[in-house]
């Protein structure tokens, strides 16, 4: 029988899904009576994450010193959680209930994930009020939730995109500055953290 493992590596969530992620394993972690004690500390990990979040919203200024301290933060955090991951796989005993209560994402027996469809019909829209813009769609194939983005900046590599996750499909962003040309896209999430983005497109904010 295939032995259920722990997912170690989430290199592959964009920042918000990295922030999500680990506030959730210190909310399930923390009094957790199949883990009583961890290493690193589920303390340690709640200060990492705290640190994280208030350098990823520092980062939206698209500031170049806040970018670089919060990819700094990031890389500590991946590592955190792979070193607590491994701990918190040897001490469940191939239990898979014990493994889901500690929140990291568990592999399935078969391997593979279900397939998510990218938003259908994403349109960007003028919120209700100046300065605000309205991303909607109409739901994407075995999506558990999404990640709303939208960018001042031309489109290059390089753009620095302010991103907000949310269960719901429709999204509000506020207080840009009027007249501005931005560029948004909604991404749909799966359960295993795969992602797959809707087209981008541009609106001038009212």
């Amino acid at each position: 029988m295939r032995k259920d493992r722990i997912i170690t590596n989430y290199g592959k969530y964009n920042d918000v899904q990295l922030d999500f992620k680990a506030k959730l394993i210190v909310e399930n972690l923390t009094d957790n009576a199949n883990f009583p004690t961890t290493t690193p500390p589920v303390e340690d990990l709640a200060t990492l994450s705290n640190s994280y979040s208030i350098a990823l919203n520092k980062a939206k200024t698209g500031e170049r010193s806040q970018i670089a301290n919060k990819n700094a933060i990031r890389k500590l955090l991946l590592n955190l959680l792979q070193e607590l991951a491994v701990n918190i796989e040897s001490q469940a005993f191939n239990d898979k209930s014990r493994l889901i209560s500690s929140g990291f994402d568990v592999s399935s027996n078969t391997g593979s994930s279900p397939q998510i469809s990218p938003p259908k019909n994403f349109k960007v829209l003028d919120g209700a009020n100046s300065g605000e813009i309205r991303l909607t769609c109409t739901g994407a194939t075995n999506a558990l939730s999404y990640v709303h983005e939208y960018t001042e900046d031309e489109l290059t590599e390089n753009t620095v995109w302010k991103s907000e996750a949310s269960s719901s499909r429709n999204h509000v962003f506020r207080n840009i500055v009027s007249g501005r040309r931005v560029y948004a896209r909604t991404k749909a999430i799966g359960s295993k953290g795969q992602e797959i983005s809707s087209n981008t497109l541009s609106r001038i904010v009212q």
